[in-house]
């Protein structure tokens, strides 16, 4: 509850431009954010290494070896 009644008179003082406490140079106050999130990069990223890893067991449940695909994907990751 302290956090909302932070941002309320945070966002009183902003609107009336009265801020005897200097809340509007807050770090969070009037911040804004980026213009393009990562967020399709991360699906992309995890999409991809869960098709690797699948198509990975399926490899090695046919042939009884351990996948290239997934030691290589391992070492790259420095594992």
């Amino acid at each position: 509850m302290a956090t909302s009644a932070l941002a309320g008179r945070t966002l009183a003082a902003m609107i009336s431009g009265d801020d005897p406490d200097d809340l509007a140079s807050l770090p969070w106050a009037g911040r804004t954010s980026r213009a393009w999130e990562p967020e399709p990069l991360r699906w992309l990223g995890v999409n991809a290494v869960t098709a690797l890893m699948t198509s990975a067991d399926w490899s090695e449940r046919r042939t009884g070896r351990s996948s290239r695909a997934a030691s290589a994907f391992w070492t790259a990751m420095g594992q």
